[in-house]
């Protein structure tokens, strides 16, 4: 099983003080010399994961929140880190793709050959408006405008100079004025409706699986059914995929976005995952649901049972857990050596 850490910021976690203290100066000035505090959180989570072999960490992008803009923050904290993939999130209607694949070789030489990119086709029409993007006329042209994207970006990589014509972007003579360290990134994305299943199977290379919406909160034995529930969602989303992909003659790599919340007992884990989740932002119930995602992938429970859940996801065929956790970077530390003894190397 490979790991990945969702990098801590003030629109997509649970927030502790540092956190906090992030957002709310993130409309002031700093003090001279002083970085901002959510850099230096950020900086320091990566580090700690790739110490511990994480094989990524991605950095979400919330463009309307009070979070520092995810590509500017990657390359940051990449030069800090020696081993662990660094994946910026990326909204198609946002950049354009020849724009963006100088920006992923960038990125991609200054953290050799260890870049990725988290897909995200979008939600928030605001953020769109405000940023210049381009309205879509039903959700089936914002996908069909995320494949063309990937589809360039590879060609890119692949050719000194690509001509395409495709029903969104239309480029006479695009190239790669720099070379990548390695080879085109690995492309992530969590789309769950008809049509970006259909994007999935045709350009990505990992999916985070859909999955579950039982109660995990509410004691020992209902978590432990909420568990099992999940387990048969993922099973009947991966089977879906496995046949959308046939059709392309692809593979799709299966991941999973879980929110781990580990104690001695199963009972004092559930506890505490209910506490976090109250701590969760009570007057944005969508940015709210976003900080506590992943928590119904079942990650909550003694160390014991967290490594079981593990393995049993293994079995399905999922190879890849982006992990959030309460941003500390001992909580993180904790929950890595919780996880250790499951796969002791990471690729």
């Amino acid at each position: 099983m490979k790991y990945a850490l969702f990098v801590p910021m003030p629109h997509a976690v649970v927030h502790t003080e540092a956190l906090q203290r992030s957002a709310r100066g993130g409309r002031t000035d700093l003090p001279a010399g002083v970085s901002d505090p959510g850099f230096i959180l950020a900086r320091d989570m990566t580090v700690e994961a790739d110490r511990a072999g994480y094989y990524a960490a991605l950095f979400a992008e919330r463009l309307l929140g009070p979070d520092l803009e995810a590509w500017c923050l990657a390359n940051a904290v990449a030069p800090y880190t020696r081993q662990i993939r660094i994946m910026p999130a990326v909204h198609p209607g946002l950049w354009h793709p020849v724009l963006a694949a100088k920006m992923l070789a960038s990125l991609d030489r200054i953290a050799p050959g260890r870049s990725a990119v988290n897909l995200v086709t979008g939600w928030f029409d605001r953020e769109y408006e405000m940023f210049g993007g381009r309205p879509h006329a039903d959700d089936r042209e914002k996908y069909v405008e995320a494949i063309e994207w990937v589809e360039i970006i590879r060609r890119l990589y692949a050719s000194e100079q690509i001509e395409y014509h495709g029903e969104v972007h239309t480029i006479a003579d695009g190239e790669l004025p720099i070379a990548p360290a390695g080879g085109p990134p690995p492309f992530f994305t969590a789309s769950r409706s008809d049509e970006g299943l259909d994007m999935v199977a045709r350009i990505a290379d990992w999916w985070f699986v859909a999955h579950g919406k039982g109660n995990y909160l509410t004691g020992v034995s209902e978590n432990e059914r909420a568990f099992e529930a999940t387990l048969a969602q993922v099973t009947e989303n991966i089977a879906k995929m496995e046949q959308l992909s046939d059709r392309y003659d692809r593979r799709v790599r299966y991941a999973i976005n879980a929110f781990g919340v580990v104690a001695d007992t199963d009972a004092e884990a559930v506890e505490r995952a209910r506490y976090l989740t109250s701590r969760a932002d009570s007057e944005n119930p969508r940015i709210a649901m976003i900080q506590t995602s992943g928590m119904t992938a079942g990650l909550v429970g003694s160390a014991a049972t967290i490594r079981d859940r593990i393995a049993r996801y293994e079995e399905l065929g999922v190879e890849l857990i982006l992990l959030k956790v309460l941003p500390e970077v001992q909580e993180l530390r904790t929950l890595s050596e919780c996880i250790r003894s499951v796969s002791p190397a990471q690729s």
